[in-house]
């Protein structure tokens, strides 16, 4: 246990211990969340309201701009695969589910590649949250696998970056294009086959890059024939040298033009298009006029031609060509794989070039031009605003990560925020070595909780392309991670200021709001909803036995009948036999029989 979370007295006091209400507890949690991040408060007595848990170290694509590139080539395609395990997510459940509301599975690496991603997925469900899953799409290879995928999920976003089979498999490196598009199309069979009430949101993601930004309007076309809802579009963070030569920073015309022709081309279709804002120009840039995408003669290539067949030739179940089916996969994890595969090493070479230097009247700051011609909304488009992050020009930094979001790792990491750098700069704590509630209150976390209000952040924090839309600058390795740039460093000898009494105060007076009774009598009325259900089940079992009873007495009433109809027959074909032979004394005898037998079951009917 921490000092300081034995010193706050944080161990025994939660939102659970603040109040008794047990089934609004998830949105008191997320009410106080809230209140808390604008207030800019360190100390955090709720828990996180959004949970992104990373399930599968590695991956089985080798996507040249991502961290997974940088592993030994022996390393790549999801060998040495460790899986988040077990007893650690059964932690997961114990000290995290009960407060937040949505969970996210996929945080680097390919969750569908883990042999225990079915069973987490379906636990998740089964605790209430909203499940979302960010997958690369090229596992969910037969109907059982898409039909759990969806009925389990809110949303699934599946990367893809391409519209095209060339583009795609040359950046997204051991993918199949024709494989991808049959697998699209068995989830988009899925979701057709349930009410439009249940069916899970199905997003195409597409990383905004030099090589691809082209393809980007066609990728509208692409999205509406798999049936995708929406396409959302975000800039490089390069991890990669390869990464840094495809950085928009220095294309800002081209970025701008092909975003708003993927707006127009999504208003068309009917598809929500989620991108950046546009950039604003540098001096001597000029807005760049691209020729209008030929649609029509895009489908063909583009589109048509890989969607003609619902599943691979000779491949009915889209199962990988060279066998090595990774997905739900029952392989032994291997035990030799390097602790943190995913992470690059902090003593890296330096990677891409100088940082671009941009003055305050170019970026965010507090003289930022105010140009519609380039701040404007796409037509037809949904421009990334300041809702979840923002940057702010007054100099607070307005992430709302460290405050309502966790993100958790196969290894016991726990970060703040999904940067694909925080594992090396942003790193609060492990859960095998401690409790969630300890980390999530020890120093680093309060510390930057408090430094993003004042904008008093580490370097990755002030030039973050998730929290600044557009990005400022180009986001180098070299200049986000390494000494005096990790939190520890960036805060040394600093003490949090959040006092307990007064978080406690902050937390029991939000719980005595006007809407705290509203949850109350929202708890009240789903209690009661409980004890009808429990009634109506009892009501039915009671039912289901006297119909039982009922059905059995009937049956021996049969079983009797019958016997004396067999008993009657008998004794016809004896008094048949007697007057065709001339007995008379027996025939009257038999007669006489029949006729009490008769009588009798008679009575019985």
């Amino acid at each position: 246990m921490s000092d300081r979370a034995t010193e706050l007295g944080l161990v025994d006091f939660d939102l659970a211990s603040a109040t008794s209400v047990g089934c609004a507890k998830r949105e008191l949690n997320a009410d106080i969340a809230v209140r808390s991040f604008k207030a800019g408060r360190g100390l955090a007595l709720h828990r996180p309201v959004d949970i992104y848990l990373q399930v599968a170290s590695a991956c089985n694509l080798d996507c040249y701009m991502c961290a997974e590139h940088n592993r030994p080539e022996e390393w790549r395609h999801g060998r040495g695969l460790k899986s988040l395990s077990p007893e650690l997510f059964a932690k997961i459940e114990r000290e995290v589910f009960p407060y937040a509301k949505r969970l996210t599975i996929g945080v680097g690496g390919e969750p569908t590649i883990s042999k225990h991603f079915p069973d987490y997925l379906q636990r998740a469900k089964d605790a209430g949250l909203d499940v979302h899953v960010m997958t690369n799409g090229s596992m969910i290879n037969t109907d059982k696998k898409a039909e759990l995928l969806v009925r389990c999920t809110k949303s699934i976003e599946v990367s893809v970056d391409g519209a095209s089979k060339e583009t795609y498999e040359r950046i997204r490196i051991g993918g199949k294009w024709d494989r991808l598009v049959s697998n699209l199309q068995r989830i988009k069979r899925v979701r057709e086959s349930m009410p439009q009430e249940d069916r899970s949101h199905l997003t195409l993601c597409f990383v905004l890059m030099k090589s691809n930004i082209e393809e980007f309007p066609a990728f509208v076309d692409f999205a509406k024939a798999v049936g995708a809802d929406r396409i959302s579009g975000w800039h490089i963070i390069p991890m990669t040298p390869e990464g840094h030569g495809e950085t928009l920073q220095d294309h800002r015309a081209l970025s701008n033009a092909f975003c708003e022709a993927a707006c127009k081309r999504g208003k068309e279709l009917g598809i929500e298009v989620d991108v950046p804002k546009p950039f604003v120009l540098k001096s001597g840039e000029e807005d760049l006029e691209i020729q209008p995408v030929d649609f029509e003669g895009l489908a063909p290539t583009h589109v048509i031609h890989s969607l003609i067949e619902p599943t691979l030739e000779g491949d009915p179940d889209g199962v990988p060509e060279d066998g090595e089916d990774f997905a739900f996969a029952d392989e032994e994890e291997d035990a030799e794989a390097p602790e943190s595969p995913y992470a690059l090493s902090k003593d890296a070479p330096p990677i891409g070039a100088d940082p671009v230097q941009e003055s305050a009247d170019e970026t965010t700051g507090p003289d930022a031009p105010e140009n519609s011609a380039h701040l404007a909304p796409h037509e037809g488009g949904m421009i990334r605003e300041a809702s979840r992050h923002s940057a702010s020009k007054a100099g607070r930094i307005h992430c709302s990560s460290p405050s309502t979001s966790v993100f958790l790792f196969f290894d016991g990491r726990v970060l703040p925020c999904c940067h694909p750098h925080a594992h090396n700069s942003l790193d609060m704590g492990n859960l095998h070595d401690a409790s969630f509630a300890e980390i999530w209150n020890n120093d680093l976390y309060q510390n930057l909780r408090e430094g993003l209000f004042k904008g008093d952040a580490p370097p990755l924090c002030q030039s973050c392309s998730i929290i600044h839309s557009p990005p400022p600058r180009e986001e180098r390795f070299q200049d986000l991670v390494g000494p005096g740039n990790d939190l520890r460093s960036y805060y040394e000898n600093h003490k949090p200021k959040g006092e307990p009494e007064s978080e406690k105060a902050f937390v029991l007076e939000a719980l005595s709001k006007p809407w705290h009774t509203l949850y109350k009598s929202i708890e009240s009325l789903a209690e009661d909803r409980k004890g009808l259900r429990e009634g109506l089940e009892e009501l039915k079992a009671e039912f289901a036995s006297e119909v039982e009873s009922y059905r059995s007495e009937r049956e021996e009433l049969v079983k009797r009948i019958s016997d004396f109809e067999a008993h009657t027959k008998g004794l016809q074909d004896k008094l048949d036999d007697s007057l065709y032979r001339g007995d008379s004394p027996k025939i009257f005898k038999l007669a006489k029989i029949a006729k009490r037998i008769s009588s009798g079951a008679k009575g019985e009917e």
